[in-house]
């Protein structure tokens, strides 16, 4: 009766210490004391529950979250449904880089979700949607005039741009 209390306790303070990242099996049987580790734990499972609280925030049907992130339908109501299931690599960084999450807190759930969005990254986002517009889209054909624009140009352009800010 001691050993079973024994691998009781043992049992719990092992899951209690290890439980992020393994889930341990432990059985007595036959009087040999075995302990198994199998991967997936509860990873799996704060995984799931921060990509769902993502997709929660973005207020979007199904259908819509599986447009922006390029999959059906079905794999978005899969990851909404099912606890065991789990998403690529390739979505973890869609999704990030889509709706603004960190990595980090996505995979681990280290720090904040959102990440910080500075005027080095709105220049990069804006060069990424560059190139995944249209050939001659308004945008690319901006960026293109901008780039041409010598000193006396960019102060014209400040100027405007003062005139049109300007509180009376």
């Amino acid at each position: 009766m001691q050993l079973g209390l024994i691998l009781s306790l043992l049992s719990s303070f092992v899951n209690h210490v290890f439980a992020t990242q393994f889930k341990f099996l432990l059985t007595f049987s036959l009087g040999c004391c075995i302990i198994g580790i199998t991967e997936g734990g509860d990873y799996t499972n704060e995984l799931i529950y921060r990509v769902r609280k993502v997709f929660k925030e973005e207020n979007k049907t199904q259908t819509a979250l599986a447009k922006d992130l390029n999959v059906t339908p079905a794999y978005i109501w899969k990851l909404l449904n099912k606890d065991d299931a789990l998403p690529s690599d390739r979505l973890i960084d869609d999704i990030c880089e889509k709706y603004k999450i960190r990595k980090e807190w996505l995979t681990e759930g280290k720090g904040d979700m959102k990440a910080p969005i500075d005027r080095n990254d709105e220049i990069a986002r804006l060069g990424a949607d560059l190139f995944k517009s249209e050939s001659g889209s308004f945008k690319e054909r901006l960026l293109f005039a901008l780039a041409a624009l010598d000193e006396s140009e960019w102060q014209v352009l400040e100027d405007i741009a003062n005139k049109i800010t300007k509180k009376d």
